[in-house]
């Protein structure tokens, strides 16, 4: 309901919103026979697919998680765990406690010019080797966010002017945009009035 109320509001202020490059290209048309009867099995095919992504994820968290080789790898990586997070606490130390105050302030300003040109080096090839696990910490971060986002209907992830290769964007757009076209206050308000001059 709230991806609807997002759309149907987007569309009635004119603001702009994901799926007007269809709008623009089709027009009311957009709102096909095809499309609005196919929304309903779309519904339900991401919710089938959804049930079957999540059973099969935590089919497989469950079965490494009771591999005895899965916690030896992971005491055997201890050493790199105290490590990394040692690295990290030091590095967020030293930029939030030493270099703001003493080196370079937040806004850019260098307060020690010869230490900045000694540090920079330094805390380059520091941050090398912590940002060198910034895709697998992403990765771990951004998973269960992609996955509840992809079986939305409400957006697609696709860029403008493709989103009709989503076929469970696209219907739930002309939905809307039928919805819209309807209910839409303005009209709604300019047939009254012509209701009301032609009772007078």
């Amino acid at each position: 309901l709230r991806g609807y109320n997002r759309l149907f509001t987007s569309m009635a202020k004119r603001k702009p919103f994901q799926g007007r490059a269809i709008l623009n290209a089709y027009g009311p048309s957009v709102f096909h026979p095809m499309w609005g009867t196919y929304f309903a099995g779309a519904l339900v095919g991401n919710c089938v697919m959804a049930s079957f992504m999540v059973g099969l994820i935590v089919f497989i968290m469950t079965l490494v998680v009771s591999l005895e080789q899965f916690w030896q790898a992971l005491w055997s990586a201890r050493e790199w765990g105290i490590f990394y997070g040692l690295l990290y606490l030091t590095r967020t130390f030293f930029f939030r406690a030493i270099v703001p105050w003493y080196v370079v302030t937040y806004d850019g300003s260098i307060l020690q010019r010869r230490v900045w040109a000694l540090l920079f080096p330094t805390l380059t090839l520091l941050n090398f080797v912590v940002g060198a696990t910034s895709g697998l910490l992403r990765s771990v971060v951004l998973t269960p966010f992609l996955l509840v986002r992809f079986f939305r209907v409400d957006i697609t992830f696709l860029p403008e002017g493709l989103e009709d290769w989503d076929w469970s964007f696209q219907p739930f757009l002309s939905l809307v945009m039928h919805a819209h076209a309807r209910t839409n206050p303005i009209m709604w308000a300019a047939v009254l009035s012509l209701n009301e001059g032609r009772s007078e």
